[in-house]
């Protein structure tokens, strides 16, 4: 392997490792196994942003919310169901802080439309549609 392309590799597990690094492996974030039904990334590239922000589910079925905000250091989130169309709480899911490269599960046993925010960055909304 030549020198190039050697420093092109170190640098990017470089990179991971200091995204994810501080609380989720990606063996486990990312599982293929089913234990996992839903990835939502809390991402922060230009603005703060859901990846994805709107999904649709089955019921039974797991959401994974996993910080990879890596903005200027990075900051922490907090995920927070809310009643329809409000920035109030609803008491359904709430994340608590969710730091760089940590994670969130919640599982939804009931039909129905689930809306949810960033209490950091209220405007921030995402919604899960549980069929």
């Amino acid at each position: 392997m030549n020198k190039t392309k050697k420093g092109g590799i170190v640098l990017i597990v470089t990179i991971l490792a200091l995204v994810i690094s501080p609380g989720v492996a990606l063996s486990e974030a990312y599982a293929t196994n089913n234990s996992y039904d839903k990835i939502v990334r809390i991402a922060g590239l230009d603005d703060v942003s859901f990846v994805s922000n709107t999904i649709n589910i089955t019921k039974g079925d797991t959401i994974v919310f996993i910080n990879v905000d890596g903005t200027n250091g990075g900051v922490a989130h907090s995920i927070v169901s809310v009643q329809t169309g409000t920035t109030l709480p609803d008491g359904i899911f709430d994340s608590g802080l969710i730091k760089i490269g940590q994670s969130f599960k919640v599982s939804f046993d009931e039909y129905g439309i689930y809306e949810y925010i960033d209490s950091m960055y209220p405007s921030i909304r995402g919604i899960i549609h549980v069929m």
